[in-house]
């Protein structure tokens, strides 16, 4: 079976993967972490990969509480997702403003750049 390469490419620059404001939750502590990104899927594996190889050290106290009390322990829930419009060539502003709303509803919430 042959792969069109290009083809392939053409998809995943067509695909649109979930976007939105997500938390990143440790539970025993209760400590709350929120962002926005253009793909969740990509972000959640990414922050799991990190904290768990040590190399989310921009977020130390994050970092510690996931080597202490592991993975099974860290959440990571999406808070609301965006769809996408014709008419939007970017939504770096609407994550913005989401992931802003969010952080004022839960006041506690660090902001977590990714």
């Amino acid at each position: 079976m042959k792969i069109n390469k290009k083809q392939l490419k053409q998809q995943y620059k067509e695909s649109k993967p979930p976007m939105g404001c997500f938390s990143l939750t440790c539970l025993p502590e209760g400590n709350r972490y929120i962002g926005s990104t253009k793909n969740l899927e990509a972000a959640r594996n990414s922050l799991f990969f990190r904290l768990s190889v040590g190399a989310l050290q921009n977020y130390p106290e994050l970092q510690k509480h996931y080597t202490r009390f592991g993975e099974e322990q860290v959440t990571f829930s999406v808070l609301e997702a965006l769809e996408y419009k014709e008419d939007v060539p970017s939504y770096d502003e609407e994550l913005r403003t989401l992931k802003e709303l969010y952080l004022e509803r839960y006041a506690d919430a660090k902001e977590l750049l990714i």
